[in-house]
């Protein structure tokens, strides 16, 4: 797998047998190199029924009670949906995108720093919401611009 990567800094693959099972890898491995607790996620997420995995998904179809039932370490911004969402329209990607930004400044401020931020890069049980052209970049950006890192959940989509 390795050698069909087209990053030469990769120099480690993880074999896990399901999608859940690499989302909670995902998180706990942020969590040790950030030595941080908290995650942002997206609403409309599914990202899989393990622990971790389930904390991060907010997914009605999935768990009517989502919103009402994530752990406190989970923060959660508006699923960047232009068509159907809280910010519609072509402009609509870098408002979604402030979303991250300002919950990331948002918790540094409470010395919560977020040790990742969470997204599908089509939020697939959201009814294949396509986040707006720029949208992953930027919130990974917030993100990482306070040592955060950015977890792409493909699994679904895939």
């Amino acid at each position: 797998l390795l050698a069909y990567s087209p990053d030469p800094s990769l120099d480690t693959v993880i074999p896990v047998n399901s999608g859940s099972e690499a989302i909670d890898l995902a998180i706990r491995l942020a969590r040790v190199a950030t030595g941080r607790r908290d995650v942002i996620a997206t609403r409309e997420g599914y990202h899989g029924w393990t622990m971790a995995a389930d904390a991060v998904s907010t997914s009605a179809f999935d768990n009517p009670n989502a919103l009402s039932s994530r752990p406190e370490w989970v923060h959660l911004v508006d699923a960047p949906n232009t068509y159907r969402g809280t910010f519609r329209g072509p402009d609509a990607g870098p408002r979604y995108a402030a979303q991250v930004s300002d919950l990331t400044a948002a918790l540094v401020s409470e010395h919560r720093a977020p040790a990742a931020f969470i997204c599908e890069p089509v939020l697939g049980n959201a009814g294949g919401v396509i986040p707006p052209q720029g949208y992953l970049a930027e919130a990974y950006a917030a993100v990482r611009r306070h040592g955060g890192l950015a977890i792409a959940d493909e699994v679904q989509v895939g």
